[in-house]
């Protein structure tokens, strides 16, 4: 589970990546493959990296169990957010995203 977690943070570092800036330009943000390759390629990773992508896979598998599991508490629960119209979203969102669950 934690080396999925890892993982999944990885990927989003690779993903939101900060380029330095040029000599005439600015830092810019944007998709970086060459560190994605870097931290999952076979070859560069002695062989790690398909099994850190398959862990993110399984941590993914095991959220989506818990949520499965979980589902009639929160389809029972209220939301808060101090707005009743964002209370409304909220609870139609999370509705939402347990129909695909199950």
């Amino acid at each position: 589970m934690v080396s999925g977690l890892h993982t999944s943070i990885n990927i989003h570092l690779c993903y939101e990546y900060l380029f330095p800036a040029t000599c005439y330009g600015k830092e810019q943000w944007g998709s970086n493959l060459e560190e994605f390759q870097r931290r999952f390629d076979h070859s560069q990773t002695d062989g790690h990296g398909p099994q850190w992508l398959k862990n993110l896979y399984f941590t993914y598998l095991v959220e989506l169990r818990a949520l499965a599991k979980a589902a009639p508490y929160f389809e029972e629960e209220g939301f808060f957010t101090g707005d009743s119209e964002e209370d409304a979203d909220v609870k139609h969102g999370v509705e939402d995203l347990l129909k695909v669950i199950k």
